[in-house]
Parts: structure tokens; sequence; C-alpha cells
């Protein structure tokens, strides 16, 4: 799926066919390929407020959230802590934001329960989504022992199906591009990047603001363009250098990085 950023600003009477079409395109949990994708964003006639997140986007988040789900392997996403014992008490002692996690990455530790409602009830409903809720907030340690101990009976543990955890995804990346499209923006890098290159930022925002809209020296290394130590930086100092299982997730995003130059 390919995404125009030349076109102009388009009238209320046609956001109806672009929000449909983009609706029919994203949503289906069936596309699991990564689209060829234009060379050059040009962004000087969009409005900010039309950002949409692209299929690549929601591929590059999806296949490292829960890869047996994003490649119809299993067809329900269990709540689940990402981590063991030692994980949460390392997550407590730095105070991270890891908690119980629902399809694509969604995580609850990082939510309250009225933010998790609102953003569950479109999608599985008000009843579900109250179950969902009890776990939001509960972070490191205490999430662990609600929904990762090995002593817990897991079939107590509410589900989601794959077409709800990729809704959920959609809605849930929407901020993450709005705030990476703000800082190329901000840092007049409009027509610097490929979209190949916005989507692994907003990919990385979308784990952690920290390691794209709210980062420093990867925004400093693209405005000299400075490409190899953007990748480098996403490969050595972007959460690897905590927590090591990251590390192939973040190689494969460097090189989708680095690829835009070839």
């Amino acid at each position: 799926m390919s995404h125009s950023f030349t076109a102009p600003k388009l009238q209320k009477h046609h956001m109806v066919l672009m929000l449909a079409t983009f609706v029919l395109a994203v949503f289906s949990p069936n596309n699991a390929q990564t689209p060829a994708l234009t060379k050059k964003l040009n962004l000087d006639t969009l409005d900010k407020q039309d950002y949409v997140v692209t299929e690549e986007e929601l591929q590059l988040a999806a296949k490292y959230e829960d890869k047996p789900l994003f490649l119809q392997k299993t067809a329900n996403s269990r709540l689940h802590y990402p981590g063991g014992w030692q994980h949460a008490r390392e997550c407590t002692a730095r105070g991270c934001t890891n908690g119980c996690t629902i399809g694509f990455g969604y995580n609850l530790g990082a939510r309250s329960a009225r933010e998790a409602k609102r953003d569950l009830r479109p999608i599985v409903g008000a009843e579900r989504a109250n179950e969902f809720a009890a776990y939001a907030g509960k972070i490191g340690k205490a999430a662990y022992r609600a929904c990762g101990r090995k002593s817990l009976d897991k079939s107590t543990l509410p589900t989601m199906s794959r077409d709800e955890s990729w809704q959920l995804l959609a809605k849930s990346m929407v901020p993450h591009k709005k705030a990476v499209m703000k800082r190329i923006y901000d840092e007049k890098l409009q027509n610097s990047l490929s979209d190949h290159q916005v989507a692994v930022l907003v990919a990385l925002d979308f784990q952690n603001p920290k390691l794209a809209s709210r980062a420093k020296m990867i925004w400093h290394h693209m405005k000299r363009g400075e490409f190899n130590q953007v990748a480098s930086e996403i490969k050595q100092n972007s959460g690897s250098q905590i927590l090591s299982a990251l590390q192939p997730r973040r190689d494969a995003e460097a090189k989708i990085f680095l690829s835009a130059l070839q």
C-alpha cells in the first residue's frame, strides 16, 4: 500500500472516500506483505491533520510485537506479561511502564483504566473492555503477578482476535504518526526522508516516544544527512543495550532505514 504525499489538500467531501479506502486496505488482516513505497516525502501541501498510518508502519510494528499472530499461526492473542520475573523486577526498579499486554503490543501498564476503556470499547464492546481495564496501570512485578506468573491459570485471562488486535494497533499508532510528523516538520526534514525511513521512526515511537519523536541524537544526525549514524543509534542506543532481546528488531529497523539510500 502506497500513500502519495504530494497531492493538494483534500476537501471534506473527498475525505470520506479517502478514509473508506484506508479502512478497507489497512484493516485487512490478510495483507502481510510489505508494499513498495515512493522514495521521497513531500509534505508541503499536506494538512497536518491528514496523517494516515501506512500499511508498512503497521506491519513493521506488528511483526515484532506478536509474530505468530502477525503470521496468522494463531487466531487470538491472550493477555500476557512480555518477560519473566527477573525482567519484571528490573522494570520496577528502573521505573519502566511494561505491563500486561494484548494484541500487537497494546500495553495496559502505560494506560489508566479510563484510557483503556476509551480505546477498547469501540473494538471489543463495553463488557470486554472492562475486563481488560482491570489490568490497567499495573507495571513490572505487579503486572507479572497479574498476568505472567507461571502458577497462573492462563485460560482465565482475556483474549482478543487477530482482527481486533489489528484494529487496536491501527488506532494506537495514530498519535505516534502525528508526533513523528510534527517533529519532521519542526526539524524541516519534510523533503529529506523516504517513507521507509518514516515508517521506522513511527514504529520506534510506538514502542517508546523517547526512541523517535522525543529522541535527540537521531534528529541531530538526520539534519546533517548522516544516515549511517542514525542507523547506528537505532542499533546501539535504542533500548537493546538494556534488553538484548531487542537487538534483532533494532538491526532490522536500522537496515530498513538505510535501504532508502540504495
